[in-house]
Order: C-alpha cells, then sequence, then structure tokens
C-alpha cells in the first residue's frame, strides 16, 4: 500500500508543483515544449540502450552464458523509459538516470542483495509478505522455501552415499 500511495498520489502532486514552478519561471509554452523534448530525448536514448542490452544478450547467449545481469538490465531500461514517458520532471531525471550504466549497477547489485535475503530468509512472496510491498493478488501459496529439484538423480554432496 505505502509504494501505490507514494506512486498515485505524492508522486504526482510533486510533480504538479514542479511543473508549476518551472512554468512560472521560463513561462507555460516553454515548459511545455521542454517536457515533450526531454521525453523524445528520452525515448531516443531507451531505445539506443535497450538495443545494446539487446546485443550484449545476443554475445551472452552465443557464448552459452545466462545473460542474468544484461536481462537485469533491460528491465531497469524499461522502467526508465516509462519513466521517462510519464510527463514531469522528477520522473524524467530518475529514469535519465537509470539509463546510465553505472546507476544500473547500483540498482541491480541492491536489487540482487535484497532478492538474496528475502530467498534465504524464507519470507513469504505473497501480499502479507511480499520483498517489494503488498501487491494486491493475495497468497500466491509460493514460498522461497519451496525447492523443486529439476534433477532428483543428481546429489549435492559426492561423497555421501544412501
Amino acid at each position: 500500500m505505502g509504494y501505490l500511495f507514494v506512486a498515485f498520489i505524492i508522486m504526482p502532486i510533486l510533480e504538479l508543483a514542479v511543473i508549476i514552478q518551472v512554468g512560472q519561471g521560463i513561462g507555460v509554452l516553454p515548459t511545455v515544449a521542454l517536457l515533450f523534448v526531454v521525453s523524445i530525448v528520452g525515448a531516443w536514448m531507451v531505445k539506443a540502450s535497450g538495443l545494446s542490452v539487446l546485443n550484449r544478450i545476443r554475445r551472452q547467449l552465443m557464448m552459452g552464458q545466462l545473460p542474468t545481469d544484461e536481462l537485469v538490465d533491460g528491465v531497469i531500461i524499461a522502467v526508465a523509459g516509462a519513466l521517462m514517458l510519464t510527463p514531469g520532471f522528477i520522473t524524467d531525471a530518475v529514469g535519465l538516470s537509470l539509463l546510465f550504466a553505472p546507476v544500473r549497477a547500483v540498482v541491480r547489485r541492491s536489487l540482487a542483495k535484497r532478492f538474496r535475503r528475502t530467498v534465504v530468509s524464507g519470507t513469504t512472496f505473497d501480499a502479507t509478505g511480499s520483498p517489494f510491498g503488498d501487491s494486491g493478488f493475495g497468497d500466491t501459496g509460493f514460498r522461497s522455501r519451496d525447492v523443486i529439484d529439476v534433477d532428483p538423480g543428481a546429489d549435492d554432496d559426492p561423497g555421501r552415499r544412501g
């Protein structure tokens, strides 16, 4: 509930306040033009970043490696694109920052750390214990401690018999 409140109530109010301040400073038409130009430039940057990540994914796959970092980067770039297309200077600034590789690396590490901590602690992935806030979808029945052994014949400890 907290994330949704910020996303749908607080952020639009903050965005409107900033747009009004900029409009009072430079005028209405220049403000609208600036928002439009930032969206166009942002869309171009998202496309360029997305194509770069797509090429890295292809290279990783051709080398027989799983492109986990690249896939996470792709998701972060998609979020950046959504933020850049949302009218407002704050979301544009956040979206633009996510398009820079060093910022994406920090976000990726933070997400990985949070995910690892959640999985190791055995936190429930449902509406009451989601590590990402209340999803509103109710109990999915999935628990991080539920592990599916894809190769039940394989033994993690070759020294163990029996």
